[in-house]
């Protein structure tokens, strides 16, 4: 039996209605959370409850709660093959797990979904995921670009296609001819969600019969920044060949806090080489500071084999906080520049004395860690060569 989601249970108990009429109005005014309530609650009071169910499932497919839909869909099943199996696929479409889509679809008939109101999309995405499934690239792509001739404003087939599109890497004329020119933006943004890999190509293959086009510059300062590094510096190259610096995809990837900071790193360094921008070793600090621990040593070590001049800075980024500040003194030292790694070990300690967070016990536990005894014994040594014996002995009683 289905598993019932917490916002149903709660409009259960509250005494929801099992008006089945009024969820199907909910449903077609765009409102499945409301429809869905009723839905579950019919079918625990065993009204009607093959419909409730087959809807139910309905509503979470349009909620994008797969998982809640795959165990309405395996109830129905049970009574209605066809129906309740091809339920399940669009559950897994939406899981991107299309080998067990294509599984369970497989045999039953396309037009099943109509029963609870889904449109010819839900079909078509799990015929895709069959032909991907079977590696007939060609044929979904062919069956996602006869659907968008007919209707492009279907945005789950626009993100198959980039899917599609990215695991052959193909773009044939026929993909270009059904991308609508006056809402390019929309699409690519569809696309983007479905892989911006597969859009990125896409959106190349445009640029090779339009280069120069200011809108797919547009595009692409949005879609850019999420494809490989090499790419978003090819679109970052062409905007600011026509002085659009401002959209540089680059800059976007260096600067967003929703990319990961490693790729940010990478990005901000391309910006101070390869173009050389006045605020580019301020876009470096700030990505540094959002490195993990782990990623320190890797961090610095794209600074230091990209531009060995932006090492300081990017060690003023990452030592935002004790493990970091360590990882990197250690990098230093062992890099063979014992000086830096005393400074960045003077900045450890101050943190430890300016952070209550930080008590002796925690502080000791984290120098520990990532120093050795070895590297202690060279440090406090070298504190003391150079004139701070009080950094020595407070170093020396974190580490005994």
């Amino acid at each position: 039996m289905p598993t019932p989601l917490s916002p149903i249970l709660e409009a259960f108990l509250a005494g929801g209605t099992t008006d089945l009429e009024l969820a199907d109005e909910h449903l077609a005014a765009g409102r499945p959370k409301d429809a869905i309530a009723i839905y579950s609650a019919a079918f625990y009071e065993s009204v009607e409850p093959e419909r409730a169910a087959a809807y139910a499932a309905r509503c979470c497919l349009e909620m994008r709660v797969p998982h809640e839909a795959l165990v309405w869909g395996r109830w129905v099943a049970e009574r209605q093959r066809d129906l309740g199996n091809m339920l399940m696929a669009a559950a897994y479409c939406q899981l991107d797990d299309y080998a067990a889509a294509s599984d369970v679809a497989s045999g039953c008939d396309p037009n099943a979904l109509e029963a609870v109101g889904l449109g010819r999309e839900y079909a078509i995405i799990i015929e895709v995921a069959s032909h991907s499934h079977q590696d007939r690239p060609a044929e979904a792509r062919a069956v996602l670009v006869a659907a968008l001739r007919r209707d492009a404003d279907m945005p789950d087939l626009w993100a198959q296609l980039a899917i599609v599109t990215a695991a052959d890497g193909l773009v044939p004329r026929s993909v270009l001819e059904c991308i609508p020119t006056d809402n390019a933006l929309s699409v690519f943004a569809w696309l983007g969600r479905g892989n911006p890999v597969g859009a990125e190509r896409i959106l190349d293959a445009m640029w090779s019969e339009q280069p120069g086009s200011r809108l797919l510059l547009a595009v692409a300062a949005d879609c850019a920044p999420r494809t490989p590094i090499d790419r978003a510096m090819e679109w970052s190259t062409r905007m600011r060949t026509v002085g659009l610096n401002s959209l540089c995809p680059l800059r976007t990837l260096a600067s967003g806090d929703e990319f990961p900071a490693l790729e940010r790193v990478q990005a901000a360094v391309i910006v101070h080489v390869g173009f050389q921008d006045s605020d580019a070793a301020e876009l470096l600090q700030l990505a540094c500071g959002a490195v993990a621990t782990d990623e320190v040593e890797t961090a610095l070590t794209i600074v230091a084999e990209m531009d060995m001049e932006l090492l300081e800075t990017a060690v003023n980024g990452v030592v935002s906080d004790l493990p970091q500040t360590l990882v990197a003194a250690r990098y230093l030292h062992a890099g063979g520049a014992p000086d830096g790694a005393l400074a960045v070990v003077a900045h450890g300690l101050q943190l430890v004395d300016a952070d209550p967070v930080w008590t002796d016990l925690a502080a000791a536990a984290a120098f520990s860690e990532y120093f050795e005894a070895a590297l202690v014994n060279e440090l406090v040594a070298g504190f003391i060569a150079v004139g701070e014996a009080e950094l020595a002995t407070r170093l020396r009683t974190l580490c005994p």
